[in-house]
């Protein structure tokens, strides 16, 4: 049996990492997408299932 999503908890090294990435976006993104960005980024995750349009232009692609 494979679990369908795994749980990742905010630490606050993942939360401050988060924040330095948001504020280094020229472009306005959220820190809920800055900390998704680098867990996936930390797990070398590529696919994204997400119709947010800053996940495509951080390098991931969107599942249709």
């Amino acid at each position: 049996f494979a679990p369908l999503l795994e749980v990742v908890w905010i630490t606050q090294e993942l939360h401050e990492r988060g924040l330095d990435l948001m504020l280094e976006r020229p472009k306005k993104v959220s820190l809920v997408d800055a900390v998704s960005f680098v867990c996936m980024h930390d797990q070398q995750l590529v696919d994204v299932f997400a119709f947010d349009v800053h996940f495509g232009r951080e390098g991931f692609s969107p599942l249709s």
